[in-house]
């Protein structure tokens, strides 16, 4: 994905700011490497009396491919115009763009959740329960499933139904202000072809 490398910045850039909020450990700093999203975080280890410094991957924009289906569905819906199919497609960017973020933070927050494995052991996090792992768990497992394909085709068929049956812009102002359609309009039932080719056929 070619924007990957730059939602990477952008949501490390946006948690940064609420870190001492979201996060439970006593220091956790964000950095991206290549397109990936990551925490570098101090826990407290009382079993072995240290400070474990552990590396946790937050996001992995290279395997995002969601916003890739998504434009490639819309694009070649063959009523929509070129107009429509842009308009449409910056629609479902926005809506992909939000369920991304909602993935990151339920992600940031089920790292947090869970045993850490390091080479000297494992390392609770502060604040553990299991109560709190399986919720967090449930979470995320939602997301990735819902992440490999089928919230880009949810937003998909969403606009769908958003928009059939909807006039055209050009075709519903000709309508209100003659009255009449011509056969070379756009069909006012919104499916983007010719009057003549549609409801006119």
């Amino acid at each position: 994905m070619i924007l990957a490398p730059a939602c990477a910045h952008l949501f490390a850039a946006m948690v940064q700011p609420f870190g001492s909020v979201l996060e439970r450990g006593p220091r956790t700093v964000y950095g991206v490497e290549d397109a990936t999203v990551v925490a570098l975080r101090w826990l407290p280890d009382p079993p072995r009396n240290r400070i474990a410094v552990v590396k946790q991957e937050l996001w992995i924009g290279r395997a995002n491919y969601g916003l890739a289906l998504v434009a490639a569905l819309i694009l070649a819906t063959p009523v929509w115009s070129l107009g429509q199919r842009f308009r449409r497609l910056a629609l479902a960017l926005g809506l992909l763009v939000m369920t991304e973020l909602a993935f990151f933070l339920v992600t940031l927050q089920s790292s947090q959740a869970h045993p850490v494995r390091t080479q000297l052991g494992t390392v609770l996090p502060p604040g553990f329960s299991t109560t709190r792992q399986a919720v967090w768990g449930a979470f995320y497992s939602f997301f990735q499933v819902m992440g490999r394909g089928l919230f880009p085709l949810l937003v998909y068929w969403g606009i769908l139904a958003w928009t059939w049956g909807r006039l055209d812009a050009d075709g519903a102002a000709r309508l209100r202000s003659t009255g009449v359609i011509r056969r070379n309009d756009p069909c006012p039932c919104g499916s983007g072809v010719k009057y003549k080719r549609c409801c006119g056929a």
